[in-house]
């Protein structure tokens, strides 16, 4: 081994990763299945066993039979499986390794998270060539001397650039530019603008074969503006827009930089990574949302989970499995036991939310859909009441499983004191909570427009978006007595609220100094991000 890694000089197998898989079992083994809940177990899966693999993976493409290997063990221990007792997976693996706010866990496919540790090796031979281990690399598999290599794979690859090569395609409609001086970019054929598209892609006519090489830089004039006026039919609207609310190159500037189109903020990460390669995304659920924001225990918002995916081992659940005979309710015996018959239909279960709707009334018994009585009861404005929902399904739950395991009699009275004990304790915690830290009072602060000095001009220069992502700007220059001097406006494209801040203060001052007027002159802005940035950059 070197560095913890077994050093191999063959093909990869399930027998050179053992070392990988003991960890995992050595973990399991410490751990007691029976006295950890199911959240203890998630929290353990997600912090330990998932993170064991990590470390090899960032080298070693791993094969599919490992990675499926890595979350059987996964899942098995999240599900409570024991050395001589399988329990049943309530809701699918694939379910399970979406996102929260999709109906998800959070918990990543061992797969797909290998493949991202490979999109990080291809994205830093992309951006980091200085590298010893990258050079190397460049070297052996002849990848080119340019920015963007020449990745292929060969008969007598190693098993981390088979992994490279596997991992190339989706890294490479992720890479983008962030121009600079323009010298590197390609108009057409790259990603620059913000929206990370490329021009070419979506052009109304061909591109003329003399214009598709052309580097972002070429389109520029003497003054160092844009020059786009004889290809202005090439381009949609929106994207013409975005191409002249975008900053031309300059000479003065740095060079053009690699980012990664994959985050907002340019940066690679496994995340973002992950999230580009999933191959299904069902959007956003409002339901989910609301359950993972509950405020009170993570017991509770896992129930929620688990009633949202209709996911409880009730006798109907059982029934269509062929685990029973039996589908029928074991309290009223009158109707089959769903997930909302048990939880809010049932005789016992609705006695209990008639006595709660006197304390607060106006919520739903009556929703056919669960997902749709969990965002009713949750996103209702009184917080306490979306409290005392969640508790009384959390109650309702575990009086019927200690009426069918334990025989315990059920008693009305005392759930109901139950419940609104839990609630008025939780309700109590979430108000010192949400308190905690609120700042104090903030006093009125009036504010003027306040003249220079002796011999200054003032620039008042606003910047404005609307929904569109259209910016425009304008601005006003006046003395130090008042008087209105002059006053611009523009439009400039499709860009961001802070980049039109920007372009405000450019254009007012490109003015200024077009009118000779260039010396003693103060710009003012109402965006405190553009005047740091300009603080910041001078």
């Amino acid at each position: 081994k070197y560095l913890g890694v077994t050093i191999h000089h063959e093909r990869v197998n399930r027998r050179l990763l053992r070392s990988v898989m003991e960890k995992v079992n050595q973990k399991l083994s410490l751990w007691k299945t029976r006295n950890l809940s199911f959240v203890g177990r998630l929290t353990l899966t997600k912090s330990v066993l998932a993170a064991i693999p990590s470390y090899t993976m960032q080298i070693v493409f791993f094969p599919r039979q490992a990675c499926d290997e890595i979350d059987k063990s996964c899942r098995s221990f999240l599900w409570g499986h024991t050395s001589d007792q399988r329990k049943i997976h309530a809701v699918a693996w694939s379910k399970i390794c979406k996102p929260k706010n999709e109906g998800g866990l959070g918990l990543r496919e061992m797969r797909l998270v290998n493949r991202c540790f490979m999109m990080k090796n291809c994205w830093s031979i992309c951006s980091q060539p200085s590298k010893l281990w990258v050079q190397v690399l460049r070297d052996k598999y002849k990848c080119g001397n340019e920015m963007m290599p020449v990745i292929k794979k060969k008969p007598t690859s190693s098993n981390t650039w088979r992994g490279i090569c596997d991992a190339w395609s989706p890294v490479q409609p992720l890479i983008a530019w962030n121009v600079g001086d323009g010298k590197q970019v390609q108009f057409w054929m790259d990603s620059w603008l913000p929206s990370r598209t490329c021009l070419f892609e979506v052009s109304l006519e061909p591109v003329p074969d003399q214009e598709k090489g052309k580097l972002v830089s070429e389109y520029i004039t003497e003054e160092g503006s844009w020059d786009l006026n004889h290809i202005r039919y090439l381009l949609p609207t929106s994207f013409w827009f975005e191409v002249i609310g975008s900053a031309p190159p300059s000479l003065v500037t740095d060079p053009d930089v690699l980012v990664w189109g994959g985050s907002s903020t340019g940066t690679f990460s496994i995340k973002s990574a992950y999230y580009a390669i999933r191959t299904i995304s069902n959007g956003t659920n409002v339901v989910f949302n609301l359950i993972w924001k509950w405020c009170g225990p993570e017991r509770v918002r896992c129930l929620l989970w688990r009633v949202a995916h209709e996911s409880l081992v009730t006798n109907d659940w059982r029934s269509r499995r062929g685990l029973t005979t039996d589908p029928l309710c074991p309290i009223c015996k009158r109707e089959r036991e769903t997930t909302l018959h048990v939880l809010r239909d049932c005789l016992f279960a609705k006695s209990i939310w008639l006595s709660l709707y006197n304390d607060t009334p106006g919520f739903d018994l009556i929703s056919n859909s669960i997902l749709d009585w969990l965002e009713h009861n949750l996103s209702r404005g009184n917080k306490g009441w979306s409290i005392t929902f969640a508790v009384t399904l959390d109650a309702n739950w575990k009086a019927r499983n200690t009426f069918v395991f334990q025989q315990f009699q059920l008693n009305t009275t005392l759930l109901l004191g139950e419940i609104r004990g839990r609630s008025r304790e939780l309700s109590n915690r979430y108000s010192l909570t949400a308190n905690r830290g609120v700042p104090p009072p903030q006093s009125i602060l009036y504010i003027g427009w306040k003249v220079p000095l002796q011999g200054y001009l003032k620039l008042n220069c606003d910047g404005a978006v609307n929904t569109s992502r259209v910016a425009s700007c304008g601005g006003v220059l006046r003395d130090n007595q008042g008087n209105f001097m002059l006053g611009f406006s523009c439009r400039i494209g499709v860009c961001s609220i802070l980049h039109a801040e920007l372009w405000d203060i450019f254009y007012g001052l490109k003015i200024l100094r077009g009118r000779g007027l260039c010396d003693n002159i103060i710009s003012e802005s109402d965006s405190i991000s553009a005047v740091q940035f300009l603080n910041k950059a001078f």
